[in-house]
């Protein structure tokens, strides 16, 4: 039996807990080195039935996690959690609102195409930031009203070129026109409305085919009347 004496008073001989013998009087186990007497119970609690009588060893109990949450718990929890949850702003990007303030304006095209610059460098600024930077919503704006502008002026200056087509045709067609009617039956007249047409000196502006039916008519419309 673990931590018993041998014989009535007598210290002479004991066992360890393992088992071993040992000398009376002696605290560890030469062999295995454990406390004389000491055993273990049931739970972990150390019980020891030597000479040296009963020690009892008893666990601590678990130490209990703080109450709430761990930010609660330490004070500090409420105030973290705000500085990386909500960002702070630092302001609105001004590349943004130049963008605005430009596809507004359109500059006859040139707001607009200096818009799609600006809103598209704002935005990106403002994504880079993470979001810290205000005006993205003032950026896109400007990057739709670019756009529109943009293609205004495109169908502006098609127009424009058109009706520059139209009237120099028009204007063309009238200077031929006259011309042939004036040359037809003159000493300088070939007797041919292709020869002479085809000879004459085009004003400065005018479509050289244009000027051309417009010489053939007056010349045949000169000499029908003649």
């Amino acid at each position: 039996m673990s931590g018993t004496q041998m014989g009535s008073g007598d210290t002479t001989a004991q066992t360890c807990p393992n088992g071993h013998p040992a000398a009376g009087g002696s605290r560890f186990c030469t062999q295995c080195g454990a406390q004389i007497g000491e055993s273990r119970g049931t739970g972990g609690a150390l019980a020891t039935g030597s000479v040296f009588g009963t020690v009892g060893y008893v666990a601590p109990p678990p130490v209990s996690p703080p109450s709430g949450s761990y930010g609660s718990g330490y004070g500090y929890g409420y105030g973290y959690g705000m500085a990386y949850g909500a960002p702070a702003s630092s302001g609105t990007n001004g590349m943004a609102i130049t963008s605005l303030i430009l596809g507004i304006l359109w500059m006859w095209g040139l707001g607009s195409i200096l818009a799609l610059v600006f809103g598209y460098v704002g935005k990106r600024q403002i994504d880079q930031s993470g979001r810290t930077q205000g005006g993205r919503g003032m950026a896109m704006a400007g990057i739709v009203l670019g756009w529109i502008g943009v293609a205004g002026a495109v169908l502006l200056t098609v127009f424009i070129i058109v009706a520059a087509h139209s009237v120099s045709s028009a204007g063309s067609y009238g200077d031929g026109y006259r011309y042939g009617f004036d040359i037809q039956g003159t000493p300088n007249s070939a007797g041919d409305a292709t020869t002479d047409c085809s000879s004459a000196s085009v004003p400065f502006g005018d479509i050289s085919i244009t000027f051309y039916d417009g010489c053939i008519a007056g010349w045949t419309s000169s000499s029908n009347a003649g």
